[in-house]
């Protein structure tokens, strides 16, 4: 593990243009060192070709894989096995974030050595930008454990929280019998995760940048981003 390293894990499949933006969005942080982890799920265009590419324009910084067909949650995992950072942001393809998120959440945890999370406020807005005045879901809550509340409510979208990379350590992955779901046994100190609220992160808003041209969008506090209206 590289000490101050936020290990980025992108899986991605048959979006080459959106890839690309989920990329530039990773490199436009003011946050280093970082690297990003690239693994394509069998794509049939030229998604691989594109990620390819990005490797080769940032050496040291992006790596690219590809694994046949099994879904996003194998890629994100398979991209975990090689992640070599202190912190791990999982970001869909489909999505980019704000500048500023790496240091705000760094700082957040460097802050509060006891937490394994750093995740922050998000409200929702609408496709006519009507922004609701609460948070979404329970992401407003300062909660100090990750469960058992995780069990009954996910207050956050895959790309809003950074994790120190020890909170998955010695997680086994369990692969499905045939037709059968992916599934990850965790150690029983995983459902110890503690978390620390950002409650000023107001840089650490992500964006799900998706073909429907009308976008529902997320804000974590002052910072609005756009998420697709279409999953």
């Amino acid at each position: 593990m590289t000490p101050g390293l936020v290990s980025t894990i992108i899986p991605v499949y048959n979006r080459p243009a959106q890839l690309r933006e989920a990329v530039a969005s990773v490199l436009a942080q003011d946050y280093r060192p970082i690297e990003i982890i690239i693994v394509d799920d069998g794509s049939t265009d030229d998604t691989f070709a594109v990620a390819q590419e990005l490797a080769a324009e940032h050496p040291g910084i992006i790596r690219a894989e590809t694994q046949t067909n099994v879904g996003p949650g194998m890629a994100r995992e398979r991209g975990r096995q090689m992640a070599q950072g202190e912190f791990i942001q999982y970001l869909d393809s489909d999505d980019v974030l704000l500048p500023g998120k790496f240091l705000a959440q760094v700082t957040a945890l460097r802050a509060h050595p006891g937490a394994d999370v750093a995740y922050g406020m998000t409200r929702y807005r609408h496709p006519d930008g009507r922004i609701e005045p609460g948070p979404w879901k329970g992401s407003g809550v300062a909660r100090e454990a990750m469960f058992p509340p995780f069990l009954l409510e996910r207050w956050w979208d895959t790309p809003n929280p950074l994790y120190r990379a020890s909170v998955r350590a010695g997680g086994q992955l369990v692969r499905p019998a045939p037709g059968g779901r992916l599934g990850i046994r965790l150690p029983y100190s995983f459902f110890g995760t503690r978390l620390t609220w950002c409650a000023v992160c107001a840089k650490c808003a992500t964006m799900r940048a998706g073909a429907c041209a009308a976008a529902v969008r997320w804000m974590h506090r002052a910072s609005v981003s756009g998420h697709a209206a279409t999953r």
